[in-house]
């Protein structure tokens, strides 16, 4: 749910301010309520106010504070929640129910008026809010049910057509992939080591160069920016763990894309090669791309062992989030990797993407707990990148398993299919063309 607002009309004698303190907490403790978590409002003496704070939905608790002044100087007759979309008032019996503490209030207004009369100088009330709160969610998520059933439901069809009718490509490409494993393995190793011919060190500068990022990144973060640790559902974790296990697959995703879209020019003489299965080139640059990132994995692990914080059996998961990030570059690069070849600038475009999309998934920022707008986070997981990098941490920290996300693994599966389906009907139908383009 969105923001809560929460109404209140105050009838006063004299003048002062009411506050109103909102904690996370569910239990009253010493420090529950701060000076942070405060807002107050003006009233004058000899007037009815009608005032109005704004509470984010994580909020449990609520303390309203009257103005310490003389006895019997302040009413408030009547207190409302509202999310935009639904308005609740606050009954005598909801009142009674969600009474937490009180102290110098007069117990009968409450239950019989639906008032609250301060008696003191150091009048206060506070409330449970949680029964109110899921009022609101509850219709929320039979909203948002609804709307993910039909989104589901006419993806899934759109989806299940497309694979129906493309049924004969998918089984001449998997026969060509079968029929060519030796070369397809042959032509990734030689391009792995192509790519740093001359140089001394060879294949290890493909190892060296993320490495020295996550450091980097490592340093700014938790050194420079003190970012010690992030809170996690399985408690806090050192920064640095929490952080490469967002940045390994995306170190896959943008060096296997982009490699991936340029392969038919850098491999372009055997493009214009009449008998060569050019349809296997984009699975080379995939292929090459996923040997280092399976060091990586490994680095990970590795790093997890020595933080003592070594993964548990949902770690498997690793390898399905991998075969999701392989299913999904390899269809982008079909469609990208033909369009290239028409549309020269398509590669600076893709650049541009990846430096926005470092950012727009949350590899360096944890989206549970920023304080973003509530419409801003379906946005981000729209993009299908966000279900990689939150399943790698789900299996590597918060041991939680892919199928627990039912709507995000159902959408991006329907997203992944379309967008293989859509890659390769536009390769296979300008594949004829290359040639004279290159």
């Amino acid at each position: 749910i969105e923001n809560i607002n929460v109404s209140i009309t105050v009838e006063s004698q004299k003048e002062g301010y009411v506050q109103l303190f909102y904690s996370l907490d569910k239990t009253i403790s010493d420090n529950c309520f701060s000076e942070d978590n405060k807002q107050e409002s003006h009233v004058e003496s000899n007037d009815v106010t009608y005032m109005k704070f704004v509470i984010s939905p994580e909020n449990n608790m609520l303390r309203i504070d009257f103005p310490a002044v003389a006895d019997n100087a302040f009413v408030i007759k009547n207190i409302t929640f509202d999310d935009g979309h639904k308005s609740i008032e606050f009954s005598p019996d909801m009142m009674a129910e969600s009474l937490l503490l009180l102290n110098q209030v007069d117990c009968e207004y409450i239950i019989f008026n639906n008032e609250i009369h301060s008696t003191g100088d150091d009048s206060f009330v506070v409330f449970n809010i949680e029964k109110i709160k899921s009022q609101f969610e509850n219709k929320v998520i039979r909203t948002r049910n609804i709307i993910i059933a039909v989104a589901a439901l006419i993806g899934g069809t759109a989806a299940i057509i497309l694979l129906y009718r493309n049924r004969t490509d998918f089984y001449n490409y998997t026969k060509d992939i079968v029929q060519n494993r030796k070369l397809l393995g042959n032509l990734a190793k030689n391009d792995l080591k192509s790519r740093f011919a001359g140089s001394y060190l060879g294949i290890v500068w493909s190892f060296i160069q993320p490495i020295v990022t996550v450091f980097v990144y490592w340093f700014v973060f938790q050194i420079g920016l003190r970012n010690s640790s992030v809170v996690t559902v399985n408690g806090d974790i050192p920064f640095v763990l929490w952080f490469v296990a967002g940045l390994v697959p995306w170190f896959f995703y943008s060096e296997a894309w982009n490699t991936a879209t340029n392969v038919l020019v850098e491999y372009s003489y055997l493009v214009k090669k009449v008998v060569f299965k050019i349809d296997i080139l984009p699975l080379v640059k995939m292929l090459s791309g996923l040997i280092i990132h399976v060091f990586f994995v490994a680095f990970v692990l590795l790093l997890y062992l020595l933080y003592g914080k070594f993964p548990g059996i949902s770690a498997v998961q690793v390898v399905y989030y991998s075969l999701c990030m392989f299913v999904l570059v390899l269809g982008q690069s079909y469609l990208t990797c033909a369009c290239l070849l028409f549309f020269r600038d398509l590669s600076q475009i893709i650049n541009i993407w990846m430096q926005m999309g470092v950012w727009l998934t949350p590899i360096m920022w944890n989206i549970e707990t920023i304080e973003l707008p509530q419409f801003i986070l379906p946005i981000f997981r729209l993009n299908p990148m966000f279900y990689v990098v939150q399943g790698y941490r789900d299996a590597l920290i918060n041991n939680i398993w892919f199928w627990e996300r039912t709507e995000d693994t159902i959408y991006f599966w329907i997203f992944t299919i379309i967008v293989f389906i859509l890659g390769r009907t536009v390769f296979r139908k300008l594949k004829p063309h290359f040639a004279d383009v290159l």
